[in-house]
């Protein structure tokens, strides 16, 4: 019915939904596309932190024997110091 409205054939027809059928297939891989770049951005982003935390956590573990050093060091430095003034 359609058809004879607007003048078309039946093969315009055919082809119009052919057409968005090859529209929604390359708005489907731009999409796609872009959510795997996303997936990529926030994989690189994960692996980041992961080294972060790596880091963070061996200065924690050298921060914990710096400390026991210092409190060794002034323990030492307090004891010369009264031993000075006895």
């Amino acid at each position: 019915m359609f058809s004879k409205l607007s003048g078309r054939t039946k093969t315009q027809e055919i082809e119009k939904p052919q057409s968005f059928a090859s529209q929604l297939a390359e708005a489907t891989k731009l999409f796609t596309d872009a959510v795997n770049k996303l997936k990529n951005i926030s994989s690189g982003v994960s692996k980041k932190m992961e080294e972060n935390d790596a880091k963070i956590k061996s200065l924690s573990q050298e921060n914990i024997a710096l400390q026991e050093l210092k409190n060794k060091a002034d323990k030492q430095a307090e004891q010369l110091n009264r031993l000075i003034q006895s």
